[in-house]
């Protein structure tokens, strides 16, 4: 019977994951905004989804700045279409 190990992450690959996993979360947070602004017919409504939307937009930017300050890469690219941004790329280098 062989013994399986099993390396335990460092603090900084588990502050890497957590970096990472939250941009991918804001990302789809966006995608769903975006969804949910296009289907809208209240005025209020489409008020308040732009409102969530600038601000997910804002939490998205200081995400990536984070990244980019501690030196994370990631190796695949992601591509979103988000207007008011202009097609971000999310490739952190």
């Amino acid at each position: 019977m062989s013994k399986v190990f099993i390396k335990k992450k460092s603090k900084e690959e588990i502050e890497v994951d957590k970096i990472i996993g939250n941009i991918d979360g804001v990302l789809e947070q966006i995608k769903a905004a975006y969804a949910k602004f296009n289907t809208l017919t209240d005025d209020n409504l489409v008020e308040a989804t732009i409102f969530e939307i600038k601000s997910l937009e804002a939490r998205y930017k200081h995400l990536i700045e984070e990244a980019k300050s501690k030196n994370i890469s990631v190796n695949a690219k992601r591509t979103i279409f988000i207007p008011s941004i202009i097609d971000a790329e999310y490739a952190i280098s």
